[in-house]
């Protein structure tokens, strides 16, 4: 093995020699690609799932109004399955906004507050 040396030279390394850290940031290197692998095959996993369960819904008798505007999510009704996302878009929204009322105050605030402690340390160290 071909391992640079601390002068810029080339040195010959047997793998005898090769001590615990090269071997523990091989293992780790290892174990870091089966995950990032094993990831991307679970997203995939995940779509297909979900793609599959789906393409019934939308390519049936799928009206877009009754989706977007009714209030009834009922998707496991055997006799007539409704699926009404208004309920879910209007408590998305009322939380978003919920959030937004109390975070910018407070982000304003303390933008505020570091731009007065920052003019008093500059006035303070010319």
């Amino acid at each position: 093995m071909n391992v640079g040396g601390r002068d810029g030279t080339k040195q010959i390394v047997d793998a005898d020699q090769r001590g615990f850290d090269w071997f523990l940031d091989k293992a780790f290197q290892v174990i870091f690609f089966i995950g990032g692998i094993s990831a991307i095959v679970f997203i995939f996993g995940i779509f297909i799932f979900i793609m599959r369960e789906g393409l019934d819904f939308i390519l049936g008798n799928f009206n877009a109004a009754e989706f977007f505007f009714s209030q009834r999510w009922m998707p496991t009704s055997r006799a007539n399955p409704t699926f009404g996302a208004l309920a879910l878009i209007l408590g998305t929204a009322s939380v978003t906004g919920l959030a937004m009322v109390v975070s910018v105050p407070f982000s304003l605030g303390g933008r505020h507050l570091y731009r007065r402690v920052r003019h008093r340390q500059d006035a303070r160290n010319p």
